[in-house]
């Protein structure tokens, strides 16, 4: 999987103007500066990971949908389909999926709280 700015910059922009958030809005949510906002929105700038966050919390998504990640590639299942509760669709994964998943909701939840202190 590759970082590619402007495909997370469009992302961002889409998500912001689906919430009807003008760039001036959304950067007196986050704190994050206008100028800062504009470059990466036309990936000039790369989204470091406390602006991740920021965004994620901002925007009410999670990483995967801001970055555009398509997990069905990474899982080998389109994750959104089924009705099952977490718990019960992480057994029913092989254990290095489970595992991946739970180390990058560790992680997640870890910076999460870096924020928050």
């Amino acid at each position: 999987m590759e970082y590619d700015r402007y495909k997370i910059g469009t992302s961002l922009k889409r998500l912001r103007e689906e919430k009807k958030y003008t760039q001036e809005e959304f950067c007196e949510m986050t704190g994050i500066g206008i100028s800062t906002l504009q470059k990466i929105e036309c990936g000039i700038r790369g989204l470091t990971l406390q602006n991740l966050f920021i965004c994620m919390q901002a925007l009410s998504v999670d990483a995967n949908t801001l970055l555009e990640i398509d997990t069905s590639e990474i899982l080998g299942t389109n994750i959104g389909q089924d009705n099952l509760s977490v718990d019960q669709r992480l057994l029913g994964m092989e254990p290095v999926k489970r595992n991946y998943l739970l180390n990058t909701f560790v992680y997640m939840l870890d910076g999460a709280e870096q924020l928050a202190s």
